[in-house]
This record gives C-alpha cells, sequence and structure tokens, in this order.
C-alpha cells in the first residue's frame, strides 16, 4: 500500500512538473544558475541515502566478521642420526578445529518474568466509617469509639532477594462466608471494598499494603460492603453496595489480579464475637 501511494505521488508529482515548464517557461530560465548546485546536492544526498542503507550495513559488517586464518606453515624436525628422518606435523594453530573462533557455551535458560508476591500480613477489628470522595463511597479507619466495629484483612506485595518482583494491578478481592458446618453462605461478593479506595479493584506497587473489609458489625448480622461497575451511556460509575450474612464462622478470601489468576493461595479465616466483640484469626493450613 505505501509503495503504492509513493508510485502515484511521484507521477503526480512529475506530471505537474512537466505541465509547469510548458506554461510558465521564463520563470524556470530564472532558475538555470541554481542548476548546477542542486545536481550536486542530489547526489550527496543519493550517497547518504545509499551508505545509511541497511542491507549495505549488514554486508560491510559480515565482511569485518570473517576471521582471518593464517597461512598454515609446517613443523620439520630433523631427527640427529645417520639417516635423519623428516616427520612433518602440522601447525597446532591453523587445524581446522583450533582455528575456528571459539564461542561461549549458549544458554538457553532465559530470566525468570516478574510477577508479584502478594503476602497476608495481618487480620484484625478496627473501628470504621464511611465518607463520600467525587461522588463514590469509600470505607475509612477511624479512632472514635462510638463508630461500628468492623473487620479487616492486610495483605502485602513483598520484595523477595532472589527474584525480581512486578506490581499487582486491578486486584479485586473475592470473599466468601460459611456456616459452622462449613457450607457457603449465600454467593459471598465478588469484589470486596478495600479501605481508603474508591474502586472496585486496587493496585499494590512492590513493598505496598492493602487493607480489606471482610464486614461491619451489626445487629442483623455481619454487614459486607462490595464495589462493581456499572455501564451506562454516558461512561462507566462505581456503585457500592452491602450484603448480610448471618451465622458466619469462617471467612475465605482469593485475591484475584488483571490477568484472572489467583495472586496467593486462599486464605481462610475462623470469626466469632465474644462478649460483644469481634475476634478473627487466620487458619494456620491456608
Amino acid at each position: 500500500m505505501r509503495s503504492s501511494i509513493f508510485f502515484v505521488c511521484s507521477m503526480l508529482a512529475s506530471a505537474a512538473f512537466q505541465i509547469s515548464l510548458l506554461i510558465w517557461p521564463q520563470k524556470f530560465q530564472a532558475l538555470a544558475p541554481y542548476v548546477k548546485w542542486m545536481w550536486i546536492l542530489s547526489a550527496v544526498l543519493f550517497l547518504i541515502w545509499l551508505f545509511s542503507h541497511p542491507s549495505l550495513k549488514r554486508l560491510l559488517k559480515s565482511n569485518e566478521s570473517v576471521p582471518v586464518v593464517p597461512n598454515a606453515q609446517p613443523n620439520i624436525n630433523i631427527s640427529p642420526t645417520i639417516s635423519p628422518v623428516i616427520t612433518v606435523s602440522q601447525n597446532p594453530g591453523s587445524s581446522g578445529a583450533s582455528s575456528a573462533p571459539q564461542r561461549e557455551p549458549h544458554n538457553d535458560q532465559r530470566p525468570e518474568p516478574r510477577r508479584p508476591n502478594i503476602i497476608f500480613r495481618r487480620a484484625a477489628p478496627i473501628k470504621v466509617y464511611v465518607r463520600r470522595e467525587g461522588g463514590v463511597l469509600e470505607f475509612v479507619q477511624g479512632a472514635d469509639n462510638e463508630l461500628p466495629d468492623a473487620i479487616i484483612a492486610c495483605f502485602r506485595n513483598e520484595p523477595d532477594m532472589t527474584r525480581r518482583v512486578s506490581e499487582a494491578d486491578y486486584v479485586t478481592a473475592q470473599i466468601i462466608y460459611r456456616n459452622a458446618g462449613d457450607e457457603e453462605i449465600e454467593d459471598g461478593v465478588p469484589s470486596a471494598c478495600w479501605i481508603q479506595n474508591h474502586f472496585e479493584t486496587i493496585n499494590f506497587a512492590v513493598g505496598e499494603t492493602h487493607c480489606l473489609v471482610l464486614g461491619i458489625i451489626d445487629v442483623e448480622g455481619l454487614v459486607v460492603p462490595w464495589k462493581h461497575r456499572q455501564h451506562e451511556w454516558n461512561g462507566d460509575s462505581i456503585v457500592t453496595d452491602d450484603k448480610i450474612f448471618k451465622g458466619v464462622s469462617s471467612i475465605e478470601v482469593r485475591l484475584i489480579g488483571d490477568n484472572n489468576e489467583l495472586l496467593l493461595r486462599p486464605v481462610t479465616f475462623d470469626f466469632s464475637i465474644v462478649e460483644g466483640q469481634p475476634r478473627v484469626a487466620k487458619r494456620a493450613d491456608s
């Protein structure tokens, strides 16, 4: 396609130039003193184009890379006997095997691709309140004892001395709630809320820690806020909803990356309320 456009443009320019010579010959005669310099400039530009051509560069490099092998000179050894024995041996440096350039052994091992290193840090009860930022609700840790109790779980993208760690972008937290019989309660939430975060996903730079809202304590049960993206004709909006789970005994958290892969093994917590205070502890086998 590009070659065709170039050909058509060249033909049009040539035709326009020929017609211009016929229409305005006197104007072009005034440029006669400059014709010689125009030819010299075009020749210089052509040489620059020629020597900068990739094919010519590759040809010159290939000629420079051909190793020069010295002529093989025989070593003549004369034995000091009555009948001299002449033995001819090839110069060790001229043999085909030794004259070839020695190559470094090829290493087929490719560097390990970077990937996130998400680890669990802690789970704890906190005080929490809700604020509206830019039209979106977000949950913030507070210090007022009058605030409702909530439970959170925190995770970090941990640096590693043995490999390169990448950031984890657009991380979604799916939470599953189970009762004392280890049966799932409803369907959990697909995208739980993160502390001080507007969106339904969150980004983990290397070394960053973020905390997830596992639930807010309420008289009706465990209130779990979650966010989802709602598609509208004028753009997307982030909507915050909540679900109420009753009889929760354990909570399972799954962190999902932007390629729909689990970023770490699902983490399970035992949950209970003792003397009105929430208790959450990570299971040893998760």
